[in-house]
């Protein structure tokens, strides 16, 4: 490698080397100035320094028109002293051969960095924007931008709908949740009509072809018209009940009527009286029956029509619209229970549950959290040891706090919690780890007296029917396209 004369006050020095040594400096430090751009009377400023008294090191400041003033008294300008800043009015020990080279005390090297790291978040921030609009345009951001992994609100110009979103997620094309949830409607609008198509072929063999499908087909429990040919009527009936045995609305009309049994005519009467006290948006427009024979009712509220049993109308339940709408206002949609994915409601109703052993449904309390722990489990001692061994990263279960509920199949048990964690539950955080989205404000007592409910329901209503008056209305409508 050639070294490079250097040419210092008239006087030529055949390196950078020979002219530091000429300085009383280091190479180092004089080629960082040389770099720097700094003038020649300034490149050998370091042996000065070190003469520097209180009145020489003032007047140096402010011929360099520094934005500081000294505070203490100088030793030698390698040794930190403490300086005072004229723009933040904070005062810093630092060496004075720092100062006078004009690097600020620590106040502005803070300032600095922060202005750095707001300068690099703000081309980051339109670096994501740019990619956004090109990967996703129909979605853009809201939100101050804090990194691709954390979450903050973004804008579906599709849908108008905002939602929390990782940009990480939005970059790999998954969208928002908005857009999720039109992916899974179309297709299940497709599977819904691919198993319309082979219901209507199956009716056609079913009973002698006695039934034939008028509706559009929306499911196997959706009502929908259908047209008897025994009694030339046409009446909404669901699928799945169709299929299981139940008779259309004129079938049982004519068997009541060949048996010979008691007009249902009064019982109508007093049924809409009493619906009109205990749920006034519900309104019967088909055929009464009976407490237990599901019949057409009008939602006053949502404008929907819907199949249901009028025994569940008098305790003030809602109609499938009605529950529906109130599991997005809670934000509730449930997936797989208790961290494993064989405990779901879409499993268990169409058939596709893999454990059958009795389970034990608990209620803790917690020293992670003021709200109480519940779940199901094959062993719940087992489980609360697991909970405080070494490395457990999830909610510790403290005291038992009720008998545990023995359910001789899983399958019930997986009902029962996944009805009170959609219809009962509470919004927690997700930062307390595994099972967080199993806990309830509730206190034993009510805890007790719901799951009292949510099993008598069960027992009376069957799983389908339970399921749709209780549980997510997402994991009904899966499981009915997956039968």
């Amino acid at each position: 490698m050639v070294k490079k004369a250097v040419m210092y006050q008239g006087k030529e020095f055949a390196s950078v080397t020979a002219l530091a040594r000429y300085l009383g400096i280091t190479r180092y430090v004089l080629s960082a100035r040389i770099d720097r751009g700094l003038p020649e009377d300034l490149w050998g400023e370091e042996a000065r320094l070190r003469q520097h008294t209180n009145e020489t090191l003032d007047e140096a400041i402010k011929s360099k028109d520094l934005k500081v003033e000294r505070v203490g008294d100088i030793v030698d300008t390698k040794t930190p002293m403490e300086f005072r800043c004229l723009v933040h009015d904070e005062t810093h020990f630092a060496q004075a051969s720092n100062v006078l080279q004009g690097s600020g005390l620590k106040c502005c090297y803070v300032e600095a960095v922060k202005a750095e790291a707001l300068k690099k978040q703000t081309q980051s921030a339109a670096k994501y924007d740019n990619r956004i609009s090109k990967i996703n345009p129909n979605v853009a951001r809201l939100e101050a931008y804090q990194g691709r992994d954390n979450p903050i609100w973004h804008l579906c110009t599709k849908h108008w709908e905002w939602r929390r979103a990782r940009p990480g997620d939005v970059l790999n094309g998954h969208g928002l949740k908005c857009c999720l949830i039109e992916s899974n409607t179309n297709r299940a609008h497709k599977n819904r009509n691919e198993s319309g198509i082979e219901y209507s072929r199956y009716l056609s063999t079913y009973k002698d072809g006695i039934f034939t499908l008028i509706g559009d087909y929306e499911g196997r429990n959706i009502a929908t018209d259908h047209h008897c040919a025994i009694h030339n009527e046409t009446h909404p009936t669901r699928p799945n009940g169709l299929l299981g045995g139940q008779q259309m609305i004129c079938c049982g009309r004519a068997a009541w009527a060949a048996e010979g049994q008691k007009p249902m005519q009064e019982a109508s009467k007093d049924f809409i009286q009493r619906l009109a006290v205990a749920n006034p948006n519900i309104k019967l427009i088909g055929e009464y029956m009976g407490t237990n024979v599901k019949t057409l009712f009008r939602c006053l509220k949502h404008g929907e029509e819907h199949e249901a049993s009028p025994k569940q109308r008098l305790r003030g339940q809602g109609l499938h619209c009605c529950h529906v709408a109130n599991g997005k206002a809670m934000g509730r949609l449930t997936g797989p229970l208790n961290g494993w994915q064989g405990d779901s409601v879409w499993q268990t109703l169409a058939k596709q549950s893999t454990r059958h052993e009795p389970a034990w449904l608990y209620l803790f309390n917690s020293p992670d959290t003021k709200l109480l722990k519940y779940g199901i489990a094959s062993d719940y001692e087992d489980r609360r040891r697991r909970s405080h061994l070494p490395g457990y990263k999830g909610i510790r279960y403290g005291e038992l706090l009720i008998e545990p509920r023995k359910y001789a199949d899983r399958d019930q048990a997986v009902l029962i919690e996944g009805a009170f964690q959609f219809s009962y539950g509470v919004d927690a955080s997700s930062q307390l780890g595994v099972g967080w989205t199993e806990l309830t404000d509730r206190n034993p007592a009510e805890f007790l007296e719901l799951i009292s409910e949510l099993e008598q329901a069960l027992m009376e209503l069957g799983e389908w029917d339970f399921a749709e008056e209780y549980c997510d209305p997402i994991q009904v409508e899966k499981a009915s396209t997956c039968i």
